[in-house]
């Protein structure tokens, strides 16, 4: 209703007090991070050493120490999931996050304003 005339809208986002409600259409947003489950995409590689085929040692370092043989190490050790970052196999899987997230958005349901739904 607020944003239905673009050229009442400001008028009505203030005789009608609309600004926390419809920050979006209002233009009125405050822009204050809030901590959110919003995915966060993750893509490192372990950074401790681990035993494949009884050798223990920092994989993901070894695996790019030689960058022509990266694939080639990647694959002959299967090193694609401890490795991600190194062996180009991250598989931008979203992962909750604590990050903050703007948000702005008006409601989505209608209220009575001076007795009338809008």
């Amino acid at each position: 209703w607020a944003r239905k005339d673009p050229a009442s809208t400001n008028e009505r986002c203030t005789s009608h007090n609309l600004w926390s409600d419809c920050p979006k259409t209002c233009d009125s947003c405050d822009f204050t991070p809030v901590p959110s489950s919003a995915p966060t995409i993750l893509c490192e590689d372990k950074k401790v050493a681990w035993e494949i085929r009884g050798r223990s040692k920092p994989w993901c370092n070894w695996a790019r120490k030689d960058p022509a043989s990266t694939n080639e190490r990647c694959t002959s050790h299967n090193l694609w999931s401890d490795c991600p970052k190194t062996c180009d196999s991250c598989d931008f899987t979203p992962v909750p996050s604590s990050a903050p997230t703007i948000l702005c958005e008006d409601k989505k349901v209608a209220w009575e304003i001076r007795g009338r739904s809008k």
